[in-house]
């Protein structure tokens, strides 16, 4: 029977936290992905980014007369992620 471990991803793609939502989204509609990892410097985890999140600060942007893809990573993410080492 199979495990959580067979599902889990072990190398996620990563993102820079000052990466912009064009930027971001490109990189999650081309790898048929549904978010990606948000790191610091040093390549640890500070945050998770979907493609949910960046729908929704591109669709608030254009609501509110500024550039769409102008949001940061690091300024929509989730910042509460939850991780468990296997």
């Amino acid at each position: 029977m199979a495990g959580v471990e067979d599902y889990v991803v072990t190398n996620p793609i990563t993102i820079a936290a000052d990466m912009d939502v064009y930027q971001a989204a490109h990189i999650i509609l081309s790898n048929q992905i549904s978010g990606v990892a948000v790191v610091d410097d040093e390549q640890k985890l500070i945050g998770m980014l979907s493609e949910l999140d960046c729908l929704r600060a591109m669709v608030t942007s254009v609501y509110n007369g500024a550039d769409p893809g102008g949001a940061l990573a690091k300024d929509i993410m989730t910042l509460e992620v939850e991780t468990n080492n296997l």
